[in-house]
């Protein structure tokens, strides 16, 4: 019987909690303190950034300031170096490198994130980069374990890839070996075939083989196409 009245007073104030007489009413502490655990859940949300994004283009870093998490959740910088820096403090954290706009040239942003991808590997990397130049993007897919992103996707295209990243490794067939690496290195600061050869102590017609194994991995034509793309790629960045 006390239990019917009970009900009863419930059903007059319009609340299943007794002693809210506004149907609106806010239920009591811990049922909100649940709902807003449920809710951080299904978001993802964390106070740890997502990424590190490095370019010197305002419309980019306005885009990523001003978009949906977790793009607004990250780090914006303009240089390589201020992004070094960052990285011991959030372990983990996925780097964006816009590599046509930073402080240096492409191939030496390059360089370093090929360094970066062995000293870092537990971070994923991820380049920004305009995929109209098929041969510069087939260079730079073969430089180390990293992902391409197009300049021009969308922002629903850039969540999906930091939320859900595809783990790729280091793997000597797709990738530039060390002494492939020294030899574009080499070639991008104008030393001649014979001089590397000599640097590096190795058979001048083993350079030969190693540029002609590098040419048709990149299914370049001719030895003056990746010469040609080297130049490109040194020009200084917007």
């Amino acid at each position: 019987m006390r239990i019917a009245i009970r009900r009863e007073r419930r059903r007059r104030s319009g609340t299943d909690h007794p002693g809210f007489k506004n149907p609106h009413a806010w239920p009591p502490f811990f049922d909100r303190l649940e709902r807003l655990t449920h809710s951080l859940a299904l978001t993802h949300k964390t106070d740890s950034p997502h990424f590190i994004l490095v370019s010197s283009d305002q419309f980019l870093r306005q885009g990523f300031r001003f978009a949906p998490y977790p793009l607004s959740n990250g780090w914006v910088t303009s240089t390589l170096d201020n992004a070094l820096d960052l990285l011991p403090k959030a372990p983990g954290v996925q780097l964006l490198v816009d590599i046509y706009y930073t402080d240096a040239p492409a191939i030496e942003t390059l360089d370093r994130l090929r360094r970066i991808s062995f000293e870092y590997p537990q971070n994923f990397i991820h380049l920004i980069a305009p995929t109209q130049d098929k041969k510069a993007l087939r260079f730079m897919k073969a430089v180390t374990a990293l992902r391409i992103i197009s300049r021009h996707s969308p922002f629903r295209t850039l969540r999906k890839k930091l939320l859900m990243p595809q783990p790729i490794q280091f793997n000597r067939k797709s990738h530039f070996s060390r002494d492939e690496w020294l030899i574009l290195m080499a070639l991008t600061q104008g030393r001649s075939l014979k001089s590397i050869a000599s640097d590096h102590d190795k058979d001048y017609h083993r350079i030969i083989y190693r540029l002609a194994r590098i040419v048709d991995r990149l299914k370049l034509q001719h030895r003056s196409e990746l010469i040609h793309l080297l130049q490109n790629l040194s020009a200084s960045s917007n």
